[in-house]
């Protein structure tokens, strides 16, 4: 009988694992690279979303400073035309007494008044003089209710100024809040520009990392497929070498019995003695025990 030779099971057994050992290191490699863009698409993902919180509370931030510059906007051009009025106005009314108060000198009209009254008192005058003399006075009762005029309009302008420098003081810090405004608004569109635009840059590396996770992904599935494809085959083999290992063996005991049988009988058809573990191989096997009994009953 030719010797048990196990040698291609094995052989295909030990190729196979050196296959998963090389998917194994294969898989430790992708694995690792797997990972690192796992990790990476996590940290866009979370910029990204801090991205548009921070995008969406400058947005409400813009609003509010939107519809505050709007009213600031219409406070401002109130005043300006409040102030336009008061300082036209103050213009206009400087104009109507331009020069009066200087022009027209008070005592000297109020004394020449006096003079005319004493004068057509004390004296008989003919009616071309006194006629006269009341044109003098009309003139004269004229240009000092025009003095008067001017000194109410004048005070009307002494308490006009304050309220215009009030609304310039006003104009000037509205206008400042305006600009004040209008400069956060500007920077919070710098800001949501620059915010968009690194958005649009990380979303794109997203798509780009998660293309290239995935075909990581699906190489590392393959691998791990094989390998588990590979391991159900060693196993099989592993099931095939074991039976027939057990085949062999049970040929191999089966070969040493039959041997120690005809051994056993050739020492009875000598005439000698068995020993007990011969003797029972000879029990054992109904044809040989019945070939026993035979040489026995001859013996």
């Amino acid at each position: 009988m030719s010797g048990y030779d196990s040698g291609s099971l094995e052989e295909q057994i030990y190729a196979i694992k050196e296959r998963i050992r090389e998917l194994e290191d294969k898989i430790a490699e992708v694995k690792t690279e797997a990972l690192e863009y796992h990790q990476r698409r996590r940290e866009l993902r979370d910029e990204l979303q801090r991205i548009k919180e921070r995008v969406a509370e400058l947005k409400a931030e813009k609003i509010s400073l939107l519809e505050a510059a709007r009213q600031l906007r219409g406070e401002v051009r109130r005043l300006r035309e409040e102030l336009l009025n008061a300082v036209f106005e103050v213009r206009s009314k400087r104009g109507e007494i331009k020069g009066t108060l200087k022009r027209i000198d008070v005592e000297k009209i109020r004394k020449r008044l006096d003079e005319i009254d004493l004068y057509l008192a004390a004296h008989r005058v003919r009616r071309e003089e006194e006629r006269r003399l009341f044109e003098e006075a009309s003139r004269l009762e004229a240009m000092l209710n025009e003095y008067e005029r001017a000194l109410r309009i004048n005070e009307e302008l002494l308490k006009m100024y304050p309220e215009i420098e009030a609304k310039k003081k006003a104009l000037d810090e509205k206008r400042a809040a305006l600009e004040e405004l209008n400069n956060r608004l500007s920077a919070i569109t710098s800001e949501m520009n620059s915010l968009n635009a690194r958005f649009d840059m990380l979303k794109a590396e997203l798509e780009e990392v998660q293309q290239k996770y995935a075909q990581v992904k699906n190489v590392w599935d393959r691998y791990e497929a094989e390998v588990i494809l590979l391991a159900s085959r060693v196993f099989d083999l592993r099931r095939a070498l074991r039976a027939e290992r057990e085949e062999y063996l049970k040929r191999r005991i089966s070969a040493i019995k039959e041997k120690k049988k005809r051994e056993a009988l050739e020492k009875l058809s000598r005439g000698e003695k068995v020993d007990f573990e011969e003797l029972k191989l000879l029990v054992d096997d109904d044809e040989v025990f019945e070939i026993f009994k035979q040489v026995s009953g001859g013996t």
